[in-house]
């Protein structure tokens, strides 16, 4: 087996039998076990239950997060189990995707409680049977949000679960490799984080598995455009490939991308597309078809695009249409496109009447991206993409919301360019997200309207303002807000959870006091959007931070008083 550079994670609450299942696997695939309890315990010679006593939760909870900043990369299979409370803590989740694939071993309280009950635990002895079972429930959406498999583990064995996690580790290390650390552990092992150096050639896969046509990928790290031409050639694909891409671009990325198909054996030019979302057309696409039929590219030949959202579109709407579909690559070079746009297989271009009105389903046969490429843009894209991450930690993800908390003055700072582990976990989680979405639902027939968080105001306001006033990340964190305060009308949503979304995009840089316009005006341009069934809009409405329901039930004063408050 392939040294997979990274943890079996077990998390689940106390009493669930983490430390047999990692005992189970110890004895019989002969790795590494690294209990979290055990590691502090040993580190600060004393008890946990002491520390507890003594110096309080919030203290052992640091130890818990300096453990983990401090845990080197295995250079072959271990294990790690760690406490029940360690994957609660906000900023843990993110360390543990990082170093981790993680299994939640879900077991029912009453079977916990037989265990459990008696035991000298710190928080058996501080609660009793209610308020355990309170802080069981409490913890158990964390538990699920976190995990990249979940375990029933009711009627198993601790040797069956094992043997369980084993296989489905097995598989999913050699398919999706996490990014090496090269750090050493420190001298004492809790003291100051170790920051993850990703490595040149490291990279995440994130598979996409569709019923529909076929399997496709997603392939995320920091300085791989220098990898395009082999990864494309290992698609079989055939000898042309042709890169759309706009000149700004082009003159950042071009030369990177064409010299390694190139050096791969690949013919390949560019052809210039002008910047702009105007350009996103079927004049513009008629255009690219001339050229496309002029060299004669064939059904195994690849259009790759190279660019934006708008690059990303128009180029997979040609591709699909040009001999009923050729090969499609696509490589998103602004954040926005990276966690969203390129994600998903949708294609299209503009019409007068709307944005994206006209375009296919077309799945990419790969997507690459190298995060190194947001280190060009300005920071107004940057929040571009941010609003769009923000999107995930509300739909379905609040581990992913609880990080943007946490470093939302340094994602908006001066530094957000610096830390290539920040931007691969922000993506790779993002992506992920979208993915899992999409697997479910590729052509938006229930589920991936979800997506459309923040969308169906938002896109109002773009289209209201001709596509000049407000980007499509900003016009999105407006949207957002509207279905927070449509949601907390209609009691769907607390107050407090209300503004603890709008105080986190306010603190990533967003300005939310619309400029003022005829409220007709966007109402009028939301009756133009894809998103209208039946003839009534959808709006997808948050109902707790990782959930949302969509509804077409929301009446028309409710939405021109909502847009109104966004200008006051």
């Amino acid at each position: 087996m392939t040294s997979p550079a990274r943890y079996i994670c077990l998390i689940g609450f106390m009493g669930s039998g983490k430390s047999a299942v990692a005992s189970a696997l110890a004895a019989h695939h002969a790795v590494t076990v690294l209990e979290s309890d055990h590691a502090i315990e040993s580190a600060t010679q004393t008890p946990i239950p002491e520390i507890f006593a003594r110096q309080g939760e919030p203290y052992f909870r640091e130890l818990e997060t300096n453990f983990l900043r401090s845990l080197p990369t295995p250079s072959k299979p271990a294990v790690l189990s760690t406490g029940g409370g360690m994957p609660i803590t906000p900023e843990n989740g993110p360390l543990l995707k990082a170093k981790s694939t993680i299994y939640f071993i879900d077991v029912p309280f009453d079977t916990i409680w037989t265990r459990i009950s008696g035991s000298d635990r710190p928080k058996v002895a501080e609660l009793d049977r209610d308020a355990l079972e309170t802080l069981y429930t409490n913890r158990l959406a964390r538990y699920r949000a976190l995990a990249d498999h979940i375990v029933p583990a009711e009627t198993m064995t601790p040797l069956e679960i094992s043997e369980w996690i084993w296989k489905n580790y097995s598989n999913v290390s050699l398919d999706t490799p996490l990014p090496m650390t090269t750090s050493e552990p420190t001298s004492e092992p809790f003291s100051e984080p170790v920051v993850a150096a990703i490595s040149d050639t490291a990279s995440i896969r994130v598979p996409i598995h569709l019923n529909q046509s076929f399997d496709t990928s997603i392939t995320i790290g920091a300085n791989i455009l220098k990898d395009v031409g082999p990864m494309i050639v290992n698609a079989n694909v055939g000898r042309k490939c042709l890169i759309f891409s706009n000149p700004q671009v082009r003159s950042l990325y071009g030369d990177v991308v064409v010299n390694s198909c190139r050096e791969a054996g690949l013919d390949a030019d560019f052809i210039d597309v002008p910047q702009g979302e105007k350009f996103k057309s079927f004049e513009m696409a008629g255009r690219l078809l001339d050229y496309i039929l002029s060299n004669r590219l064939e059904r195994k030949d690849t259009i790759i695009a190279l660019g934006g959202g708008v690059i990303g579109d128009l180029g997979g709407f040609v591709a699909s249409i040009y001999l009923r579909g050729i090969n499609f690559v696509q490589i998103p070079t602004s954040l926005l496109a990276q966690v969203d746009a390129s994600v998903g297989g949708k294609t299209g271009v503009n019409h007068s009447k709307g944005k994206n009105l006209i375009g296919t389903f077309y799945q990419p046969i790969m997507t690459i991206i190298d995060t190194q490429t947001i280190r060009s843009l300005p920071q107004r894209e940057i929040r571009c993409g941010l609003a769009e991450i923000v999107k995930y930690g509300v739909i379905q993800k609040p581990e992913l919301f609880d990080y943007l908390e946490q470093n939302a003055s340094l994602l908006k700072g001066e530094r957000y360019t610096k830390d290539p582990a920040t931007w691969i976990y922000l993506t790779t989680e993002s992506v992920k997200c979208k993915a899992g979405i999409v697997e479910k639902d590729e052509r938006e027939a229930g589920l991936r309207e979800i997506l459309n968080f923040g969308h169906t105001i938002g896109h109002g306001i773009e289209a209201a303002f001709e596509y000049q006033r407000y980007s499509h990340g900003e016009a999105v964190a407006f949207g957002m807000k509207a279905a927070c305060l449509i949601a907390v009308k209609m009691n769907l949503l607390p107050e407090a959870t209300s503004q603890r979304i709008i105080t986190l995009m306010d603190n990533l840089g967003f300005f939310l006091q619309l400029s003022p316009i005829p409220v007709d005006r966007i109402l009028k341009a939301m009756l133009t959007d894809k998103k209208i069934r039946n003839g009534a809009l959808r709006f997808v409405l948050p109902t707790e931070i990782g959930s949302v329901v969509t509804t077409d039930a929301v009446p028309e004063t409710l939405v021109k008083e909502v847009i109104q408050a966004l200008m006051e």
